[in-house]
């Protein structure tokens, strides 16, 4: 038998992990989560799947499916970071996305998840920072007006926006500051058109008081 499951970022995106083997295939995959280079998976994200196999006459079967990942708290240093790039706003707006029933199912799923987890964590104060992509990148001049008159002013109030979700669920507002980050801090290149989506994203650093 040949045996191979990919898995990936996006429907239709190039393979984040692949697990290939011949032989009689595995009752069992365990996945640590992390992409081929060590890429750790994004919290709130569902990462589709593709499990083939091929006998030794020829005969194939496969199955596809989604793996749900949760709200991900990780340790940076001396922070805890949760990074989410699943929350969706209307372009050039700090208002959530309403016109899509899916949008919006999954915006609350995650939000609701979001707020239940920092519940958890009664004794850190929480700073929510939106991120965004310069799309005049290639000019330095232009990318320093996008990044001071759109991106910031932009991502603060994105920041903001989620900030007072938050409270709505049942977060002290004592415990939450907002900041707008815009794209002064990547993940990945702004030239690369597979990945830019990363850069657009809120993260949460929670601090001890």
């Amino acid at each position: 038998y040949d045996a191979q499951a990919d898995v990936s970022s996006y429907q239709n995106a190039p393979v984040f992990r692949r697990f290939a083997g011949h032989d009689k295939p595995s009752n069992e995959i365990i996945w640590d989560g992390r992409s081929e280079n060590g890429e750790l998976v994004y919290a709130a994200m569902d990462y589709p799947y593709r499990f083939e196999v091929t006998d030794e006459f020829g005969n194939s079967s496969a199955v596809s499916g989604q793996i749900p990942i949760d709200v991900l708290v990780i340790r940076e240093g001396e922070l805890l970071k949760i990074k989410i790039a699943s929350i969706n706003f209307k372009p050039n707006s700090a208002e959530f996305v309403d016109d899509d029933p899916d949008v919006v199912e999954r915006n609350n799923y995650v939000l609701r998840r979001l707020a239940e987890i920092l519940k958890k964590y009664r004794q850190y104060g929480i700073t929510v920072q939106g991120h965004a992509n310069l799309t005049r990148y290639w000019d330095p001049e232009l990318a320093r007006e996008e990044q001071e008159q759109e991106l910031i002013p932009l991502s603060k109030q994105r920041a903001e926006r989620v900030l007072q979700d938050l409270v709505d669920r049942g977060i002290s507002r004592d415990r939450l500051h907002a900041e707008g980050v815009g794209g002064e801090q990547p993940l990945v290149p702004f030239d690369d058109a597979e990945n830019r989506w990363k850069n657009r994203r809120v993260e949460f650093i929670l601090e001890k008081e």
